[in-house]
């Protein structure tokens, strides 16, 4: 296996899109622990400082992250595409961006990946929405060992919008339970029962709904958390 040290040499070398030439430079992981937090790629600041999470949205999850206890943990920090476009990443440059995704979760090795964002979220399953999937765990396989992945809304948007912000610090209160108890309290957002299962992709959805048009999904209970 690759070293942490090597691994960071292939992300700031990367060529494998047109984004390298538009960035100051690319941005590799930052730090480690049993969380991973996964963003869809640098902004503004962070293309000039070379760190992950460090601009207005970063740090507001890093608040978040704090508060709720995860911080306590020690957390990584990194993003799906390397590279800042100054824009959405289109979904060819997230894959063209997968190998230095993979090799630096594989170097790290965390428990759980919180995927931040839709962008985050296709980079593993682009046939979900995070409307869906926002504050649920997922099971997954990536080959060094099965992590769970956990998806919450993008900062930037919790900074637009009251209802995301209180979104983001519930799912993020739900991840701090799940990392204490293994599972989380929880009722379905259509029937309020309590019956669900995981489906063949280590997706959790209620047992009487669908998961058509976000159906079925399972909501966190904050109050049971804090």
């Amino acid at each position: 296996m690759a070293s942490r040290a090597e691994v960071r040499r292939q992300v700031l070398g990367c060529r494998r899109c047109s984004l390298h030439a538009q960035c100051s430079r690319p941005v590799p992981f930052h730090s480690s622990g049993k969380v991973v937090i996964v963003g869809e790629a640098p902004g503004e600041t962070e293309d000039r400082l070379g760190q992950p999470f460090v601009g207005k949205s970063g740090q507001l999850l890093r608040k978040v992250v704090d508060e709720v206890g995860i911080g306590s943990t020690k957390v990584g920090y990194m993003n799906a595409v390397s590279c800042a476009p100054h824009r959405t990443p289109t979904p060819d440059e997230v894959e063209a961006c997968r190998p230095n995704l993979d090799a630096q979760l594989a170097v790290l090795q965390p428990s759980y990946v919180v995927l931040v964002g839709q962008v985050a979220l296709r980079a593993f399953r682009p046939d979900l929405r995070i409307a869906w999937m926002h504050g649920r765990p997922m099971e997954r396989d990536l080959g060094w060992g099965n992590i769970i992945l956990w998806t919450v809304y993008h900062p930037a948007a919790a900074l637009r919008n009251k209802a995301m912000e209180e979104a983001l610090w519930r799912d993020f209160f739900a991840l701090t339970y799940h990392m204490v108890h293994n599972s989380w309290p929880q009722t379905c957002c259509v029937c309020k029962g309590e019956q669900w299962v995981w489906d063949g992709d280590g997706v959790v959805w209620c047992q009487k709904h669908s998961p058509e048009q976000g159906q079925g999904r399972l909501e966190m209970e904050v109050e049971t958390v804090r």
